[in-house]
C-alpha cells in the first residue's frame, strides 16, 4: 500500500475529506431492504456510542432536512479512524462491507491523483 492509503486510513473521522464524509453519511443515512435499523444506528451501537447520544442522533434525523451527521464527529472526538470505522462496517454485527468497500474505491481513486 502507498503512503496515501496509510494516511487516509489512519486518519481522524472528524478530519476525513469532505467528499468521503458525504459519501459515508448519505450511505449509512439510508435503511436496508428488511433492516429495522439504519446503517448510522449500527454502526453508532458497535462503536458503543451511549443511547442518550443515539437517542439525540435520531431526533435530529427525523427533523426537516435532519441528519445524524454528527454521529462521525462523535466517533472522531473518541479517536476512532477511518481504518476503526472500515472495521467495524465489515463486523458481523453491523454487515455494511458495501460501505466498507466504499471507502476502499475512494482511496484507491485518490492514490491515481496523488
Amino acid at each position: 500500500m502507498c503512503f496515501l492509503t496509510y494516511y487516509l486510513l489512519d486518519l481522524n473521522l472528524s478530519e476525513m475529506p469532505p467528499d468521503l464524509d458525504y459519501l459515508l453519511v448519505k450511505t449509512l443515512d439510508m435503511r436496508r431492504k428488511d433492516e429495522r435499523r439504519y446503517g448510522w444506528q449500527k454502526v453508532g451501537a458497535a462503536f458503543k456510542i451511549s443511547k442518550d447520544d443515539l437517542e439525540y442522533l435520531n431526533i435530529e434525523y427525523r427533523r426537516d432536512n435532519g441528519s445524524p451527521t454528527t454521529l462521525l464527529a462523535i466517533l472522531g472526538t473518541k479517536g476512532k479512524t477511518i481504518s476503526d470505522l472500515e472495521n467495524v462496517l465489515r463486523s458481523p454485527k453491523v454487515k455494511l462491507p458495501k460501505v466498507a468497500s466504499l471507502i476502499r474505491r475512494y482511496i484507491r481513486e485518490a492514490n491515481k491523483f496523488q
